[in-house]
């Protein structure tokens, strides 16, 4: 966020705006519904820093590239209109998915990784 600060935005900018910011989705929203999973031990550096250690953490969700649910519904709204189908060849942890069944659209996700789409199964039928 600290980047768009140093261009203020007018009441007409932000009707029409172009950028969207999302912070990353936090441990709550990640581990949604994965319970039942398996847990691992995934190494976490969220602020790295000379000064700071590095931690392992047990999840149950260890897909690495989790995305917000509020971003995914803001590019599902901009591409699509309720009823409409969205597929998603790189299903990953199904944020598209969750993302998919809170704005009324139909949802097909294809994913090669078996521990991915179990995450992904578990993550939207929560």
């Amino acid at each position: 966020m600290r980047f768009f600060q140093q261009c203020p935005l007018t009441d007409e900018d932000i009707e029409a705006r172009r950028l969207y910011y999302q912070a990353k989705p936090g441990r709550k929203e990640r581990e949604a519904g994965c319970g039942e999973l398996s847990q691992s031990l995934r190494h976490t550096e969220d602020f790295p820093s000379p000064n700071r250690d590095t931690v392992d953490t047990k999840v149950s969700n260890n897909h690495p590239t989790v995305k917000s649910i509020n971003l995914m519904s803001y590019l599902v709204r901009l591409i699509s209109r309720p009823g409409h189908t969205v597929l998603d060849p790189f299903v990953g942890s199904g944020t598209t998915g969750i993302a998919c069944k809170r704005t009324g659209r139909e949802f097909i996700g294809i994913e090669k990784e078996p521990e991915y789409m179990a995450i992904a199964k578990a993550r939207i039928s929560a």
